[in-house]
């Protein structure tokens, strides 16, 4: 009777052992396939818009411009062109403002997360004058 207490003591160790190795290499599997880099280079994906626009007016101090006419491209958008009016554009450091007239066309790379709707305001991640 002792002997197999003994060994049902022995071969339920083994199982329970056998049973956790088999969880743990599960459970490894499901977290190395949904690593958290993978999931911060998912999330990092973001699609970048482009929007055409006509310039109003610059502020040299601020580093802004006022836009009318602006509209995402063809790429940007899957529907017809549709005129959300003015905004403010927050030029990127790189960008010279002194060459911008009234009137001049511009093409503006955003960001999705810069858009300010209700301020009508945005980042431009790049900005290109049309010709």
């Amino acid at each position: 009777m002792v002997i197999r207490r003994k060994n049902l003591l022995i071969f339920g160790s083994l199982g329970l052992i056998i049973f956790g190795i088999i969880l743990v290499a599960i459970i490894d599997r499901v977290v190395s396939s949904n690593s958290a880099s993978d999931i911060r280079a998912r999330a990092g994906v973001t699609k970048r818009l482009t929007a055409n626009a006509t310039v109003i007016s610059t502020d040299l101090t601020k580093g802004t411009i006022v836009v009318t006419d602006l509209y995402f491209t063809e790429e940007s958008r899957s529907s017809e062109a549709k005129n959300f009016g003015s905004w403010t554009v927050k030029a990127p450091t790189t960008f010279d403002l002194v060459p911008l007239s009234p009137g001049a066309d511009l093409v503006i790379a955003v960001d999705a997360s810069s858009f300010n709707v209700p301020d009508h305001t945005l980042t431009a991640a790049s900005i290109t004058i049309k010709k």
